[in-house]
């Protein structure tokens, strides 16, 4: 994410659907935090778009990155019948700064 974006929102959230064989991105949304009663707010407000467009908006299936917040607003918002996965992606990017900061940390405590 941009320095610009970073001085002005928390996070940009994407949401993505998948329509036959190919994954859409449809909403894009800057959040301020990643409490979960803003994802709720986020999800609510697109809940209420697909209603007002006469779209079904009842997943079956959602996918997250690693935060128990956004984890938790998808099983309050849909509830149980929603399965919710972590984004493979995440796991790996997150790993990847571990590494680097457990690598830097010790790198530095060598010195």
């Amino acid at each position: 994410m941009g320095h610009l974006t970073q001085l002005l929102f928390h996070q940009m959230y994407v949401i993505c659907v998948l329509l036959r064989d190919s994954l859409i991105s449809c909403l894009y949304a800057f959040i301020s935090n990643k409490s979960q009663s803003t994802y709720e707010e986020l999800l609510q407000s697109i809940q209420n778009k697909c209603q007002e467009l006469a779209f079904q908006s009842d997943p079956s299936t959602v996918i997250t990155e690693f935060e128990l917040a956004i984890i938790s607003a998808v099983g309050s918002m849909f509830g149980p019948h929603t399965k919710s996965h972590d984004c493979f992606y995440h796991l790996m990017q997150n790993m990847w700064r571990k590494i680097l900061s457990e690598t830097c940390t010790s790198v530095l405590e060598e010195r």
